[in-house]
């Protein structure tokens, strides 16, 4: 048997070779399509995730006492916070007296905690990988003291724990929860969001 050229071959059934190049060409364009709209996507909930989650650490360092705890070791003026590497998204605390209250998240932070990519935050954010993993899966880069840093992801771990319910809270921090009764986890939760409240009407009123 003679070789077989591969050009015929490919083309034997007769389809023109333009039809070939714009069916790849379509399909190209369709998986760039799905890839930007997964990519916007991403990042709009990583931006509410970034607004949601420094509301609740602001409320939680003024209602729970093992927050208090943590947060009176950082320095006076202290400036925590989230970023991405590759996009202006971001959030940040600063240490003002026994709380964390949210300031602008184009301020430079004294301790950064940097994703590298926007769906390295997507996959903590969603609570498909905790921030120790992250840490552990180099998706994440801390910028700043660590023996902080790690105070600092142990009130993040805290706040979920409470903010949470349980099997959310088991699943993003892929660890044991801290051992409360069901009274005092109702508490500390019923003021959580109380605080969040009370802090969104404060904002409301505020704006123009």
């Amino acid at each position: 048997m003679g070789k077989v050229d591969q050009p015929a071959l490919l083309f034997s059934t007769g389809v023109p070779r333009q039809t070939v190049g714009q069916a790849v060409g379509q399909a190209v364009a369709r998986t760039l399509a799905s890839s930007e709209r997964r990519y916007r996507m991403q990042r709009t909930y990583v931006a509410v995730m970034f607004e949601l989650i420094g509301r609740l650490l602001e409320a939680s360092s003024r209602t729970d006492p093992e927050v208090r705890r943590e947060v009176a070791g950082f320095p006076e003026g202290y400036i925590v916070g989230f970023s991405l590497l590759d996009g202006p998204l971001g959030m940040r605390l600063q240490k003002r007296g026994a709380a964390l209250v949210r300031i602008d998240a184009h301020e430079k932070a004294t301790l950064d905690i940097t994703f590298k990519h926007v769906s390295h935050a997507f996959a903590v954010l969603s609570f498909q990988e905790s921030t120790a993993q992250a840490f552990a899966n180099d998706r994440a880069i801390t910028q700043g003291d660590i023996a902080l840093a790690m105070r600092f992801v142990r009130i993040l771990n805290r706040m979920q724990a409470v903010a949470l319910p349980s099997p959310v809270a088991q699943r993003a921090l892929k660890a044991p929860l801290p051992l409360l009764t069901v009274g005092e986890r109702a508490r500390l939760t019923a003021q959580l969001y109380g605080q969040v409240v009370r802090g969104l009407r404060i904002s409301k009123r505020d704006t123009p």
